[in-house]
């Protein structure tokens, strides 16, 4: 996990730094690990707050996974007010324990200062959508392996994605690289065979679409598709889905907007699916996607110093 925290603190200490090269505590050529006890402390929360206003809402997993040393992060944040707690209704299955976190209005100032002006502004809700979270949260784990890799850069969350989709959009990506074309879909749930047919076509329909001049003004993913990354629970899931993406051809699939049943229509040509993906695709578990947190040498723990941008 050495690695994996380097490369998402040094991409917010980009930011920082510019933010704050006036301030006196503020040492541009210092590395931040470098400095003192009181800045490790602030730039910390610095980074936490930006992640929450880009998500929504963490976890103390989450947080442990992108910075070890610190696993009592997240309920120390919420000591100074920058974070709050919400505690997990009895019944609920999240495996990350009893408490996720938001950020309170001092948190979301800071977030404010901080992130670059490209970064959409959204606003979350108040209360947790309980019955999704354990996907948001893996949705997270994936985003700090993929920054560790240096897979993402212009990348945007699944919230980020949900606010500029239209309600009725028929798919939406879980996490997107913008600049490198890079389509990242999580299924915590494995889709039944006909909505992954299903699936599969709006995927290469969308790679072989034109681009559309007022998808790209509402902010949608008005970008070429080069890679899909599909990552799953469980290992017999992986041949599964990579079948589907090997298909040459497929009947024309619809979802009726009437009684939202998926449906073929036989007067529409067969849709292209081999060719379509060619080597785009990639299909993974979510275990081997992720790396181990408490692996690697403390020498390299901090990471190279060029990491990309928080943008």
């Amino acid at each position: 996990m050495a690695e994996v925290s380097a490369e998402i603190i040094v991409e917010v200490s980009a930011e920082m730094d510019e933010a704050t090269s006036n301030s006196q505590n503020r040492v541009p050529p210092k590395p931040w690990f470098a400095r003192d006890a009181r800045y490790r402390g602030q730039f910390l929360a610095e980074l936490v707050c930006c992640w929450v206003q880009r998500w929504g809402y963490t976890s103390d997993q989450v947080l442990e996974y992108m910075y070890p040393p610190r696993p009592r992060l997240g309920y120390d944040l919420s000591r100074r007010g920058l974070l709050k707690r919400h505690k997990r209704p009895t019944g609920v299955s999240v495996k990350d324990g009893i408490h996720v976190y938001s950020l309170t209005d001092a948190g979301y100032e800071i977030a404010e200062d901080i992130l670059s002006s490209e970064i959409l502004r959204i606003e979350h809700s108040a209360s947790p959508a309980w019955s999704i979270m354990q996907h948001l949260l893996d949705c997270q784990r994936i985003s700090i392996a993929l920054l560790m890799r240096a897979e993402k850069s212009g990348w945007r969350t699944e919230p980020e994605s949900r606010a500029v989709y239209p309600a009725k959009a028929k798919i939406v990506p879980d996490i997107v690289d913008i600049e490198n074309g890079h389509w990242i879909e999580y299924d915590k749930t494995p889709k039944e065979n006909k909505r992954l047919d299903y699936w599969t076509q709006l995927l290469s329909r969308r790679i072989n679409q034109q681009p559309d001049p007022l998808q790209k003004q509402r902010g949608c993913d008005n970008f070429a598709i080069r890679k899909i990354t599909v990552v799953v629970r469980k290992d017999d899931q992986v041949d599964r889905y990579r079948r589907y993406f090997d298909r040459e051809y497929a009947g024309f699939l619809y979802r009726d907007p009437d009684t939202r049943l998926i449906k073929e229509n036989r007067d529409k040509p067969n849709v292209v699916i081999r060719d379509a993906f060619a080597d785009r695709v990639h299909v993974t578990t979510l275990r081997d996607l992720l790396l181990d947190c408490r692996t690697g040498q403390r020498t390299e723990y901090y990471g190279p110093p060029d990491a990309p941008s928080f943008s």
